[in-house]
């Protein structure tokens, strides 16, 4: 796992754990998935770099579905989150 990775799905884990204690509406927790994303557009472009373009569409597309999948099963407001294109 790359370390920027290894961040990402620490950030995970802390959102997770914010928004299970402090509330899916709290200010904690939307800055802790503000967080998340930030380290994933990072992935995202770090990816884009390495890959050149033509792939990362797609992979982009499916972090996005992969985020939100999982800020609805923690019943947070999606409307919160910048789609990553």
């Amino acid at each position: 796992m790359s370390d920027i990775q290894a961040k990402i799905e620490e950030a995970r884990l802390q959102a997770r754990e914010i928004c299970g204690t402090e509330g899916a509406d709290s200010k904690d927790c939307a800055v802790a998935y503000d967080e998340l994303e930030e380290l994933s557009a990072e992935a995202a472009h770090q990816r884009a770099k390495s890959e050149g373009s033509a792939k990362t569409p797609s992979k982009s597309i499916a972090m996005t579905i992969q985020m939100l999948l999982s800020a609805a099963c923690m019943k947070i407001d999606v409307r919160s989150f910048a789609l990553m294109a």
